[in-house]
């Protein structure tokens, strides 16, 4: 169960590292679809994580 809860976990990390990767190099042209695009949950999700 732990073993699992960390996979997930890390699994969960990589994905959000993934999309604040592709942010940051499409911030320019893209910049208002994040907003639409993504709940605001997980943005407030991601920025706890990353904090």
């Amino acid at each position: 169960m732990t073993k699992r809860l960390n996979v997930l976990q890390h699994q969960l990390h990589t994905l959000i590292s993934h999309t604040l990767q592709i942010q940051k190099q499409l911030l320019n042209p893209l910049r208002l679809i994040p907003s639409s695009f993504l709940p605001p949950r997980f943005i407030v999700v991601t920025f706890i994580i990353e904090d």
